[in-house]
C-alpha cells in the first residue's frame, strides 16, 4: 500500500531528521496524487502552466546539487522544502511571475526548524 509506505517513510524521515527521504516521499506522494486524479473519469486536473514550470524549477535545482523538494495541494500551488541552514531566501529561483492569480507558491523554510532540520 502506497499511502502506508509513505507514511513509515515519513515518520523514519522525521525519526532520523533524514531532510532528503522527507522531501523525496512528500514530492512522490503529491505527483501520485495528482496522476490518480488525472486518470479518474472525467478527469481532473488542478496544474497549471505555471505549475508545471515551476516543478521543472524545482528539478532543475536540484539536479545543480540543491536539496529542494516541493509538494503540491489539490489545486495549482506548490509548496517548496528547503533546509533552511542551504539558503538565506526563499526559493525566488522558482517564484515564476504570472498573470494568473490563482498560482501559489509558498515556502516551508520556517517549519524546517520546527522539525529539527
Amino acid at each position: 500500500n502506497i499511502v502506508a509506505k509513505d507514511l513509515e517513510n515519513i515518520i523514519h524521515a522525521l525519526d532520523g531528521k533524514d531532510f532528503l527521504l522527507l522531501g523525496q516521499t512528500c514530492e512522490s506522494n503529491a505527483l501520485a496524487m495528482h496522476a490518480t486524479m488525472s486518470l479518474a473519469t472525467p478527469s481532473i486536473i488542478y496544474s497549471l502552466a505555471e505549475t508545471i514550470e515551476a516543478i521543472a524549477k524545482v528539478n532543475e535545482l536540484r539536479a545543480g546539487g540543491t536539496p529542494e523538494f516541493f509538494t503540491q495541494d489539490a489545486g495549482p500551488n506548490l509548496q517548496l522544502l528547503f533546509q533552511r541552514h542551504l539558503k538565506k531566501q526563499p526559493s525566488q529561483d522558482v517564484c515564476l511571475q504570472s498573470n494568473k492569480s490563482t498560482l501559489s507558491i509558498q515556502t516551508l523554510h520556517n517549519h524546517n526548524r520546527l522539525l529539527g532540520f
